[in-house]
């Protein structure tokens, strides 16, 4: 406080310890060098990002055409596909492995919880009769079973408007 002259750097840097103890000269030119610094370090970031951006754009134009080539061969296997499973030629296929009409025929009697009506063919169902009370059942059985599946005990669905 002696010398009447305020500081006006900090005493705690060290730029600012040499700065002022250098003469106006010699500031300017560390301004100027540290000017020259701070440009250089931000043209080499704007080159280094630059770069970075090229590469990338060059490797998603890689990625695009790898990905229009995988397509081109996804619609050739489709098409391969497509030919392989038409009905005259999985039956000509079925003929030389020697599969053919069955000879013996048995049937298995599947029984369900609930009653299902059979209907003969060519016989017309009755108007009380009506297949959603079955698909209904059908759909409160997956509910539940769903309900049950996440753990949330036995949730009774809405019924449905008719």
């Amino acid at each position: 406080m002696g010398s009447g002259r305020m500081s006006m750097y900090g005493s705690g840097s060290l730029v600012g310890r040499v700065l002022h103890q250098a003469s106006y000269d010699t500031r300017r030119w560390w301004y100027a060098l540290l000017l020259l610094s701070l440009a250089s370090s931000l043209v080499f970031l704007y080159l280094f990002e630059a770069g970075r951006v090229a590469r990338l754009n060059d490797e998603m134009e890689n990625l695009e055409f790898e990905l229009s080539t995988i397509e081109k061969a996804n619609s050739a296997l489709v098409l391969r596909i497509a030919d392989a499973v038409q009905l005259p030629l999985l039956k000509q296929r079925a003929r030389t492995l020697g599969f053919g009409p069955p000879q013996h025929v048995e049937y298995v009697e599947v029984w369900l919880d609930e009653p299902v009506s059979v209907v003969q063919a060519g016989s017309a169902l009755p108007a009380s009769a009506s297949p959603e009370p079955a698909a209904y059942g059908a759909w409160q059985t997956i509910w539940r079973q769903f309900s049950e599946w996440m753990g949330r005990g036995s949730a009774q669905p809405e019924p449905l408007a008719r």
